[in-house]
């Protein structure tokens, strides 16, 4: 058995034979392994031929050749801007072609019936030209005093510093994900007698990174869910709670614009707080939620009004108490240890003063603040839950 190994690019890389054994009378079969390494090192192609040295004749039949694929897909080299380097570049033989590229930017590649395609990166917001490194469109939030700024460069013109995978500039951006990170309390709300009753949700985590600073990152935890007792829920010595939470309502269609609260929220109590708008209004679409209707919150249970990212758990109000948060479809941030002698109203201020002050620095975008919020599967958000009036699920 003859191999040689050549790169994409048919250059040798290595070599060698094996001796086949001889299969004897009685044996279907002999399975033999080529000496070659344990990894093939580069992307190529492998040739083998087998061939007879001996004084007689020789009988080779039924030879397969059993291909272990590594777990490695492809290795991708850029120019700044995204146009692929072809020649020091390559993907596995037999794999389906990767479309996710540069700045995690699906790129625009064969997609026309004759095997061309535009070339270009199509990112949430707008097009990327690899080869100018300019967008096709202008930006999409382009503000006041922003003159001097082209709304068609990409990353103002500094890849190698600057990202911008959406394609609407320099800003810090908070993902609230859908990993649960840990477990706080919430105040209950609505319809129901006697004392305020608390019950245990999930907190999840948010990542905050900045795309004209890839050294920027921090992770805080978050409420997502938002429980009320509807008018009839009050059983007694049992509640019923209805979830008023807000979800996008399209996991595609995900990306708010936060706005620095004047007076912050809950007013009077210094604690920072950021108003979330789609499109330039505070009426944002959501995914559809009738137990917020039922809970007058909402007046369409498909459209959300006066969501925020505010102080959760325990901390303590204007009048020096210490209050649990509730929520009628907002986001809390709640520190480690949350409790009555830990409240988070200091690291909510610091978590949502230190987005506020990475804003400010921003070159293209002083004081602008994306959201990105993950769409949860309905089967991971809780609807109703049975809790005794100690607040314990039952």
């Amino acid at each position: 058995m003859n191999w040689a190994l050549v790169d994409d690019r048919f250059n040798y890389i290595c070599g060698g034979v094996t001796q086949v054994p001889t299969i004897t009378a009685g044996q279907n079969k002999q399975v033999f392994t080529a000496n070659l390494s344990n990894v093939i090192p580069k992307n190529g192609y492998l040739y083998m031929y087998v061939s007879n040295e001996s004084p007689q004749d020789v009988f080779f039949d039924n030879l397969t050749i059993q291909h272990h694929r590594g777990p490695l897909l492809e290795e991708e080299h850029y120019y700044p801007f995204g146009l692929t380097m072809v020649g020091i570049s390559s993907q596995a033989a037999g794999k389906l072609e990767n479309k996710i590229k540069y700045n995690g930017i699906e790129l625009q590649h064969k997609e026309f019936s004759d095997g061309s395609g535009l070339e270009e990166y199509s990112a949430f917001y707008r097009d990327l030209d690899p080869q100018t490194g300019r967008w096709w469109q202008i930006d999409p939030k382009i503000e006041n005093g922003q003159e001097n700024v082209s709304p068609y460069q990409s990353m103002s013109d500094d890849p190698i510093l600057r990202s911008d995978p959406l394609g609407d500039e320099d800003y810090p951006v908070v993902e609230i994900t859908t990993k649960v990170v840990g477990s706080g309390q919430q105040r209950v709300i609505g319809s129901y007698g006697g004392t305020d009753i608390s019950t245990k949700v999930d907190l999840y985590e948010a990542v905050v990174t900045d795309t004209e600073d890839p050294n920027f990152k921090m992770t805080f935890a978050t409420t997502r869910d938002a429980f009320t007792v509807l008018p009839g829920d009050d059983k007694g010595a049992s509640l019923i709670l209805s979830n008023t939470a807000f979800e996008p309502k399209n996991g595609n269609v995900n990306h708010y614009t936060a706005l620095n609260m004047r007076g912050g929220y809950p007013q009077g109590c210094g604690t920072i707080a950021f108003k979330l708008t789609q499109k330039g209004s505070e009426v944002m679409d959501a995914a559809p939620n009738d137990n917020a209707v039922k809970a007058e919150s909402r007046k369409k249970n498909d459209v959300a009004i006066g969501v925020m990212q505010h102080v959760g758990g325990e901390y303590k109000f204007k009048d020096g108490k210490i209050h649990l948060a509730a929520s009628e479809g907002c986001f809390g941030v709640v520190n480690k240890g949350n409790s009555t002698s830990n409240t988070s109203n200091s690291f909510s201020n610091a978590i949502l003063g230190a987005i506020v002050k990475q804003a400010n620095k921003s070159k293209t975008k002083p004081g602008h603040i994306e959201y990105i919020i993950d769409k949860r599967p309905q089967s991971k958000i809780p609807d109703k839950i049975n809790i005794d009036r100690n607040g314990n699920h039952i």
